[in-house]
């Protein structure tokens, strides 16, 4: 859900579209748990807004770069950033650190 469809950004209430209730109901937890809240305003009118929820980001930048030399490859985990060096015949493998998965870098 990177892009809100049925309200607009940044928390500001709008008025609810056609068609939304019908989503609405078929993923009420899944567009809640995403930034969807609806609410009836002062005039008994249904609105609705998007507040894109907090991502956890990128792993911080390592300050130095990682040296590799001839043979070997860099084997980089895309879930928490952890590098680990390889033998450029040797197969990616699951991260040791947090079990994501590994990838040539």
């Amino acid at each position: 859900m990177s892009k809100p469809k049925w309200a607009r950004r940044h928390g500001k209430w709008g008025p609810v579209k056609p068609g939304f209730w019908r989503i609405w109901h078929a993923n009420k937890d899944s567009l809640q748990k995403n930034g969807y809240s609806v609410r009836k305003n002062e005039n008994g009118q249904w609105e609705v807004r998007y507040i894109p929820p907090e991502k956890s980001g990128w792993p911080p930048v390592k300050p130095s770069p990682t040296f590799v030399p001839e043979g070997m490859k860099a084997s980089i985990c895309l879930k928490c950033g952890h590098v680990k060096l390889i033998k450029v015949d040797d197969e990616h493998k699951a991260c040791t650190l947090c079990g994501g998965k590994m990838d040539s870098g």
